[in-house]
C-alpha cells in the first residue's frame, strides 16, 4: 500500500479545517503515515473525554468508547500523572509495563476486544480549556511505534491540533450560516482569505473591526503593516502559507499597533487546489487563510485556574497572564507587587513547564485561553471574576 506523502497529509488537514466532514478520512490517512489502525483526537477534560473524534477505522471502537469504556480508560489518568503539555508525545511503554497492562480491564477487556495495543499521543492545547491529544492506535501484535513513526507524529502532530483548533472556532459559525462565506462573516475571529499571488479576496466583520492602527487592508493588493518593523514577518508568514512544497508553515506572530491599543496574533495557513474556501478568492490555484487575534479581548476574565491545570503554580499562572498579555517583566513586576528578577525566574520555569521556546508561544497559549473564556462568559451570560 502507498502511505500518504506527509505533505499533502498535513494539507489535507487544512482543508478539514474549513470542512469537518473531511476529518474522519483525513485522520484515517494520518493512520496509515505512521502504522497505526486508527487515530483519534480526544479531550483530556472529563467532561468531553467521551466526545472523540475518530478516523473511519475506528467506528466500533469509538461507539463501545463513547458508551461508556472512556470513564476507564486509564490511559488518560496515567497521562495526566506523567506531566502531559503542549508539544509532548507519549507512548504506552512510557506509562505502562508489561505487567500492567496484564493485569488492567481496560486493555485487556476493551483493548483486546477489538484488536488493539499500543498507542503513541501528541499533546496540544484544547480549544475548549485543558489539553487535547492526537492519538495513534496500534493494531494488537505490530509491536511497539517505531522511532521513524514517533517523528513523523512530532511533525504531523502540531498540523493535526492546529487544524482542529480551527474547526472548533469556526464550528459555531458553521452551525448556524447555510454555506462557508457566511460562516467565515460570522466567525469571532479575523478572518482574511488571500489569492495564490497574496492579494486580498475576502475580508470578514471580525478583520475589519480588529486591524485598525495594525493592518492596512484593501481588495485586490497585499497585506501591508501600519508598524514598518513587522512588515517582514508577515510577509514570511504568508509565504511559507503560500509556498509549494513547504512542510511546515511559519510560527505564529505578533502584530503590534502603531497607536498603544492591543497586539494581533496572526497565523497563516495554506488553502490548495480543490479545498472549500477557494470559491471565496476566485481562483482555483490555491492561496491562504490568514487568522487574527486580538491579544487583550475586552472585559479580560482571570485565566490562572486554566493555566494552572498546565501543571503551574498560582504565582506562575498569574506571571504567564501578565507576560502573555503584552506586559514587560518590570510591568508584570509592579502588577504582582514582586520584583523583576522574580519574574525573569518564573518566567523561566513557565517556559520549561509548558516546553517554551520564546515569549511568542506563551502569548499564543494565553490569547488562545482569553478568547476561550471570554466567548463561554458571553454564553453564559456570567460576569467572571
Amino acid at each position: 500500500m502507498t502511505l500518504p506523502d506527509p505533505l499533502r497529509l498535513v494539507d489535507a488537514c487544512y482543508a478539514a479545517a474549513l470542512d469537518a466532514s473531511l476529518w474522519p478520512g483525513v485522520l484515517d490517512q494520518v493512520s496509515a503515515c505512521l502504522g497505526a489502525r486508527g487515530t483519534v483526537i480526544v479531550s483530556q477534560d472529563p467532561r468531553r473525554t467521551a466526545d472523540t473524534l475518530h478516523s473511519d477505522s475506528l467506528r466500533e471502537v469509538h461507539a463501545a468508547y463513547s458508551g461508556g469504556w472512556w470513564e476507564h480508560d486509564t490511559r488518560i489518568a496515567r497521562a495526566r500523572s506523567f506531566g502531559m503539555r503542549p508539544g509532548l508525545i507519549v507512548a504506552d511503554p512510557m506509562l505502562f509495563s508489561p505487567g500492567d497492562k496484564r493485569k488492567d480491564p481496560f486493555f485487556q477487556d476493551f483493548c483486546a476486544q477489538h484488536g488493539l495495543d499500543e498507542l503513541m499521543a501528541f499533546c496540544a492545547p484544547d480549544p475548549g480549556g485543558g489539553l487535547m491529544s492526537v492519538s495513534a492506535l496500534r493494531e494488537a501484535r505490530k509491536g511497539y511505534f517505531e522511532a521513524g513513526e514517533i517523528a513523523l507524529l512530532a511533525q504531523v502532530g502540531p498540523h493535526v491540533a492546529r487544524a482542529f483548533d480551527l474547526t472548533t472556532r469556526l464550528g459555531v459559525a458553521h452551525r448556524a450560516a447555510a454555506d462557508l462565506g457566511t460562516a467565515l462573516a460570522r466567525a469571532e475571529i479575523g478572518v482574511v482569505l488571500l489569492d495564490r499571488g497574496g492579494a486580498v479576496r475576502f475580508v470578514n466583520p471580525g478583520s475589519e473591526r480588529m486591524v485598525a492602527g495594525r493592518l492596512k487592508i484593501s481588495p485586490g493588493q497585499p497585506v501591508r503593516t501600519v508598524v514598518a518593523a513587522d512588515g517582514p514577518r508577515l510577509d514570511r508568514l504568508v509565504a511559507a502559507a503560500l509556498a509549494e512544497g513547504r512542510f511546515c508553515a511559519a510560527e505564529p506572530i505578533i502584530l503590534r499597533s502603531s497607536d498603544g491599543s492591543p497586539c494581533l496574533l496572526a497565523e497563516a495557513m495554506p488553502l490548495r487546489a480543490g479545498e472549500p474556501g477557494l470559491e471565496l478568492i476566485g481562483s482555483t490555484k490555491g492561496g491562504a487563510l490568514l487568522l487574527l487575534h486580538p491579544m487583550t479581548p475586552p472585559d479580560l476574565v482571570s485565566i490562572a485556574p486554566q493555566l494552572e491545570q498546565l501543571g503551574l503554580t498560582r504565582m506562575q499562572a498569574l506571571v504567564a497572564m501578565a507576560i502573555g498579555r503584552g506586559s514587560s517583566p518590570r510591568e508584570a513586576a509592579e502588577s504582582l507587587a514582586i520584583r523583576e528578577g522574580t519574574v525573569r525566574v518564573h518566567l523561566k520555569a513557565i517556559f520549561g513547564r509548558l516546553g517554551l521556546r520564546r515569549q511568542s508561544e506563551l502569548a499564543i497559549i494565553v490569547a488562545r485561553l482569553d478568547a476561550i473564556l471570554s466567548r463561554r462568559r458571553e454564553r453564559e451570560g456570567g460576569t467572571g471574576c
